[in-house]
């Protein structure tokens, strides 16, 4: 067989218990700071206002009311679909925490890489 590392024993004991798929829970707060870190770091998000929105104003219409409305309906909007997306998440989470589906899930993960693997040894240069 394959020769062991002297410290795998060592590392075998830091590896999380099999089925533990939550992350440690961090308060709300510091969940908002990094989004609001990551949003004010991501130039995509100033490219699209500073854009795609002034062309959307109509004509003769308050450019800073409208945009106002634009970005509070931005925000009710992105809100909303975090609130669906966490909770779609949560239950993800929990059905693949479940034992079964655990296995079923290392099994075809199995079956792919073998099938990676027959094609590799099968791949004519």
């Amino acid at each position: 067989m394959w020769p062991r590392h002297r410290d795998s024993a060592a590392r075998a004991d830091q590896r999380p218990e099999r089925g533990t798929l939550r992350a440690r829970p961090s308060g709300l707060g510091r969940s908002y700071v990094n989004g609001v870190i990551s949003n004010l770091c991501n130039p995509k998000i100033g490219a699209f206002f500073l854009a795609f929105l002034p062309g959307l104003i109509p004509a003769g219409d308050s450019v800073r009311q409208t945009s106002l409305l634009f970005g509070i309906w931005f925000a009710l909007e992105t809100g909303v679909w975090l609130v669906i997306l966490v909770r779609l998440v949560d239950r993800g989470v929990g059905w693949l925490s479940r034992p079964r589906i655990q296995r079923r899930l290392e099994k075809l993960t199995g079956l792919v890489l073998i099938g990676f693997g027959i094609r590799l040894a099968t791949e004519v240069r």
